[in-house]
């Protein structure tokens, strides 16, 4: 009996350790068909594009032969010619102008009120529910949406901004071209646009930061009778500072990589005026000229760089360290 007992003690542990086994391989295989697709992605598009950038650069495709052709410097050189030229052939002048235009706005002007919004949502305000379905809502929606909504809302004929605007006596200000087709107006729209679609995002992670504050300092505030502004002067900003000394660092992608604003709302337009860098060089992709796309992306690369991570560094240098 005890010889018996042994043997079904030992089968017992025995199928134990093989179901341990199995469930050990099953979750391996999970996690690797999980992983895969994103690594593959990752090691094709990013890997792989950024690596063959180096030589692409330095080559261009010859159509009569259907064969590439070493160039050396020439598409470097026509990218130094682009940023020069001011005709409507070679605005990456003007385009270098708007993505840093893009970026400063996103960075100093949108995230400063995304502070305050998300300050007022917390502080729960009077009218603060309306106000936060208003930004958030943009953010719920399709990217591919917002552009074409934003489009109609503006359009001369049947947009509800025309009307409104003719309502008040202000129809002189309605621009013949519309305010998407006229140059002096085609920039701010687009910034108005970046607000309108990206606040909402900018304000659920401001929230999601201030929630975690520290509810004990802000009541020991209080008692020595702090007034509201000052609150969200002394004790929130300066709490949440490495947050947007992220938000600046990350910001700078910007400047090399937005470009679907522009090309859904104004094509670029109007004469090329709203286009960015990104939307250049996706240009100079589709019309067959990817190795001097390749040199641009490579010298604004080596420009960027550098300027991410001494930016990163300067900023963890003055911001201080906050734990809570």
């Amino acid at each position: 009996m005890i010889s018996y007992a042994n043997e079904n003690r030992d089968e017992v542990r025995e199928l134990i350790k093989k179901g341990k086994a199995r469930r050990k391989r099953q979750r391996v295989i999970f996690i690797v068909s999980m992983l895969i697709i994103p690594v593959i992605q990752f090691l094709i598009f990013y890997v792989y594009i950024n690596i063959n950038s180096f030589p692409l650069a330095f080559q261009k495709k010859n159509v009569y032969f259907n064969k590439v052709e070493w160039v050396g410097w020439q598409n470097f050189e026509k990218v130094f010619r682009e940023i020069r030229s001011n005709n409507e052939t070679g605005i990456l002048g003007r385009a270098i102008f708007n993505s840093i235009l893009y970026f400063v706005f996103s960075t100093f002007l949108m995230t400063p009120l995304t502070i305050f919004f998300a300050f007022f949502f917390w502080k729960k305000m009077p009218g603060y529910r309306i106000f936060r379905f208003t930004f958030l809502l943009p953010s719920l929606m399709p990217g591919v949406v917002l552009p074409m909504l934003f489009s109609f809302m503006l359009d001369s004929t049947t947009g509800v901004l025309t009307p409104l605007l003719r309502d008040l006596g202000l129809g002189h200000l309605i621009p013949v071209n519309g305010w998407l087709g006229t140059y002096e107006t085609a920039q701010t729209m687009i910034i108005l646009y970046m607000f309108w679609s990206g606040c909402g995002t900018s304000i659920m992670l401001m929230s999601g930061n201030i929630n975690r504050l520290p509810v004990e300092i802000f009541e020991s505030a209080r008692l020595d009778g702090i007034k509201l502004f000052q609150e969200l002067w002394y004790l929130v900003i300066p709490m949440i500072l490495p947050l947007f000394s992220i938000m600046i660092v990350s910001g700078v992608n910007t400047v090399l990589g937005i470009y679907l604003p522009p090309m859904l709302l104004t094509k670029g337009g109007p004469g090329g005026s709203t286009k960015t860098i990104a939307y250049i060089i996706m240009d100079w992709t589709t019309q067959g000229e990817e190795g001097v796309a390749a040199a641009a992306g490579l010298l604004f690369s080596a420009i960027a760089i550098p300027l991410v991570f001494g930016l990163k560094a300067f900023l963890e240098k003055i911001t201080p360290e906050v734990q809570y």
